[in-house]
């Protein structure tokens, strides 16, 4: 890595002894503040996600290009599988799971919105194999449902496969990579392939902006974060950005491959992650406890985002809450959206605490239960 990026080295008292945590700490509240604008950005409240879209997903794509590493291509396909598609593969089994349970309940409950269980079923599947975060019009096979947010997953997965193939190994890899991510813009206006290939190939350019940083920039990321002049530019670029899509009411999609401002969508999203990551750079020296919880939750945030998704499409949180604060008599959309947060919220740092205690959670997640969450 050009540069050795400076790590902030945090004391853990264990007994007798210290031992170090040697992660770049502000980049995992950056992951962590993310993740709950994510939960956040599932609720429903529009004006809130122009806010959200702008930088979310792109920021998980660029953070995971700054930290990957040249390999052999068959070594990193192998070691992608297995990070990444084997979670992808544990999260879509436990959804479906799930989305058949509460079915079951609003067809026992005769509900209007119930499917017939074994049409549902099917349905479910085939959005597994889809892979698709919201279209449904593949050219593969049809579906009436959509898997959900781990298209992330299989989009972060491609992504880093044509970055690692091109980057380095081919004359002219960046261009090729740029000329393969308009090829997926473009055509998603026409067709949908599965396993979010076009999502993927239109996200390589963040891959790509991370890793050539990381490798030609002539410093480290937080030396870029200590720039004025840099975080200025940003904070004006991002607030053009949001003032365009809120305008036109329409934002960055990159689930569906969608960029409605096209070269501005990178330039525009790619200044706000910076701004993101500043805000997280100051609040890992500013404010220890908050940050600590966000360098926890940041740290796994694969976890977070697969626990998530299972209990988005299976846990009827806002139903509980709303049911809730009618017996009280509260009508309170702001308290019912704060509430619905705090059980999300709550239900993955759970899911955390679970994955590290269970063997097989831990082996499909590729964690240790010696390692310090916290």
């Amino acid at each position: 890595m050009k540069g050795n990026e400076t790590i902030i080295n945090r004391t853990v008292e264990t007994g007798k002894t210290k031992k170090y945590d040697n992660r770049l700490q502000y980049v995992d509240v950056a992951r962590g503040l993310t993740m709950l604008c994510v939960i956040l950005g599932h609720m429903g409240l529009d004006n809130m996600n122009i806010l959200i879209f702008s930088f979310h997903m792109p920021l998980f794509f660029l953070i995971s290009g700054y930290f990957q590493k040249p390999e052999s291509h068959s070594i990193f396909c192998k070691r992608k599988i297995y990070s990444l598609l084997v979670p992808y593969a544990f999260t879509s089994i436990c959804s479906i799971i799930a989305m058949q349970i509460k079915n079951a309940v609003k067809i026992i409950l005769h509900r209007d919105d119930a499917f017939s269980a074994k049409h549902f079923l099917i349905e479910c599947c085939k959005a597994a194999l889809i892979g698709s975060g919201s279209r449904k019009d593949t050219i593969w096979i049809q579906s009436d449902v959509v898997i959900g947010n781990i298209w992330f997953l299989l989009a972060l997965f491609f992504a880093q496969v044509i970055v690692n193939f091109l980057i380095d190994k081919k004359k002219w890899g960046s261009l090729f990579i740029g000329f393969i991510a308009i090829i997926g813009a473009v055509s998603a206006k026409f067709i949908w392939l599965p396993l979010s290939i076009q999502a993927g190939a239109t996200a390589a350019i963040y891959v790509a902006v991370g890793y050539v940083y990381n490798k030609v920039g002539g410093g480290t990321l937080s030396d870029l974060l200590k720039k004025k002049t840099v975080i200025v530019s940003c904070s004006s670029v991002w607030i053009l950005y949001l003032c365009l899509t809120y305008y036109f009411q329409t934002n960055l999609s990159l689930a569906r491959a969608y960029l409605p401002f096209g070269l501005f969508d990178y330039i525009g999203s790619t200044a706000a992650v910076m701004v993101v990551l500043f805000i997280s750079y100051q609040m890992l020296i500013k404010i220890s406890l908050v940050n600590t919880f966000l360098a926890w939750f940041g740290k796994n945030s694969l976890i977070v985002l697969c626990f998530h998704e299972i209990e988005m499409v299976g846990l009827p949180f806002q139903d509980v809450v709303d049911f809730g604060l009618s017996i009280m008599g509260i009508s309170s959309q702001l308290l019912s959206v704060i509430l619905v947060f705090v059980a999300k919220t709550l239900w993955c740092c759970a899911s955390i605490v679970i994955v590290y205690k269970i063997k097989l959670l831990s082996r499909v997640f590729n964690v240790s239960k010696k390692t310090k969450t916290i």
